[in-house]
């Protein structure tokens, strides 16, 4: 892909229009290179340099990325036919444009990817040369280890332009260049006996004696590397509506510049994962558990303003659903809706939900399926009553798992009046692609029997003698 990348670079048409408007309009910078409109050239000054110097390579790099403009083919293989024979050493001046390379985020997933390839990323991170082309042996991860890092930074990058709560966030982090790093640098402890957690926490110690972080900024990285994973657990595994959980949290972050960060670098990791996998929902919750960690952080009044923020959300479900906002039934609903659900599902869903739940009929159990494309699993929501059966969650499970489904996660809610509505995530390894329709019919029938006493679900035999 590397050779094939190269020739089309070369290939491509308008290269000597770019060469003449470089050579007429662009400006000659010290160390022997030209920036021009389309391309920044190395000059014959240039090209001995980069031949024989890694501070030159980093110079180059570090230009391209602070104009935002390609470097020109021709002037890139020289770096790559000679990288392999610079130096060993790495100047502190080398040092110093890389971290300049890191506080900009213009072409810099780009570039990244163009060190790693020729083997100079490692000059800096020596922790890359363990990652090149390591895979991930799990369900989640698509990528290598090494692509997912730069993806990782990619996915930051890209918020330069995002106009929501992400991008104002990211806009606003002074020190860039370490939350660069960390997204760079998270996952590079994989592939080691140890977890790969604190395996991090070593090459970030690693990295900031390298790259000469002062030690506010070592400390940050550090942490960032260490506990990347934490955010993400605490919005998916845990009840972020106990306040005390948020206290600890924010406890246990510290500051409100690294909490930026790591609220940052947890959408882009997740991001990274594989194609869609950060979905709308995914955000609202990582970011209503980011915002009410700061308000304690920040000193505001986390009381007030989260009974603030649950009204708001109860007002905007009662506005979906239309005609029936004023029914008391449903006021009575969305008013004694449980705070982990209100905050962690979306507005229009929840409007759905009650008026599947207001439909129903005395020992009813209703089961629907549900296949999402962008993660590629299928979403079973169940929506019955308390009073149908004892240890309505374990037979649930017990219904899908006899199905040979997977269940990734669950949300279970109890709502007013006793009634129940759980939804489940689930993975069914029988399918490629969406299961078809009888297969999920089937599978919410199972649903309903499981808790219509039909007895204890038949599990179906994957082996044998």
């Amino acid at each position: 892909s590397h050779v094939v990348a190269r020739f089309l670079a070369k290939a491509r048409s308008g290269r000597a229009l770019g060469r003449m408007a470089t050579a007429l309009f662009g400006h000659r910078v010290d160390g022997g290179f030209r920036c021009g409109p389309t391309h920044i050239v190395a000059t014959p000054e240039g090209r001995k340099r980069l031949a024989a110097d890694l501070t030159a390579v980093m110079q180059l790099v570090d230009l391209a990325n602070l104009y935002n403009t390609p470097i020109d083919p021709n002037t890139w293989e020289v770096v790559r036919q000679e990288a392999g024979r610079l130096p060993p050493e790495t100047a502190p001046e080398a040092c110093r444009h890389f971290l300049s390379l890191l506080r900009h985020p213009a072409r810099l997933g780009e570039l990244l990817r163009s060190l790693h390839e020729v083997g100079l990323l490692e000059r800096f991170i020596p922790a890359f040369a363990h990652a090149r082309g390591l895979l991930q042996f799990n369900q989640y991860h698509k990528y290598t280890v090494d692509e997912h890092c730069f993806r990782a930074v990619d996915q930051a990058a890209d918020l330069l332009a995002d106009p929501g709560p992400l991008g104002i966030v990211y806009r606003g982090i002074a020190d860039k260049h370490v939350l660069h790093v960390a997204l760079l640098i998270h996952d590079l402890g994989k592939g080691q006996p140890e977890d790969h957690c604190d395996a991090g926490r070593a090459i970030a110690e690693d990295a900031a004696r390298r790259l000469g972080l002062d030690a506010e900024e070592a400390d940050a990285l550090k942490f960032l590397v260490h506990k990347h994973l934490m955010m993400n657990h605490l919005a998916f595994r845990r009840d972020t509506s106990d306040e005390q959980l948020i206290v600890r949290f924010a406890v246990e972050v510290g500051s409100p510049e690294l909490l930026r960060m790591l609220y940052v670098m947890t959408a882009a990791d997740l991001g990274a994962v594989g194609p869609d996998t950060w979905t709308s929902w995914k955000a609202e919750v990582v970011t209503d558990l980011y915002q009410r960690a700061m308000q304690h952080l920040a000193g505001e009044s986390p009381g007030a303003d989260l009974q603030e923020h649950l009204e708001k959300r109860r007002q905007a479900v009662l506005a979906w659903l239309g005609p029936h906002r004023q029914h008391a039934w449903f006021v009575r609903q969305v008013k004694e809706l449980p705070t982990s659900y209100l905050c962690g599902t979306d507005l229009q869903q929840i409007a759905a939900d009650l008026r599947l739940l207001h439909r129903l009929e005395p020992g009813e159990v209703n089961a629907r399926a549900r296949y999402l494309p962008e993660t590629q699993t299928v979403q079973f929501t169940v929506a019955t009553s308390e009073d149908v059966a004892p240890g309505i969650f374990h037979k649930l499970t017990g219904a899908l798992s006899s199905q040979g489904l997977q269940i990734l996660s669950a949300q279970i809610n109890t709502l007013a009046q006793r009634l129940v509505l759980d939804r489940f995530w689930v993975y069914d390894a029988d399918y490629a692609g969406p299961p078809p329709a009888e297969r999920l019919e089937r599978v919410s029938r199972a649903l309903v029997e499981s808790l219509r006493g039909a007895g204890p679900p038949t599990f179906r035999r994957t082996w044998r003698m």
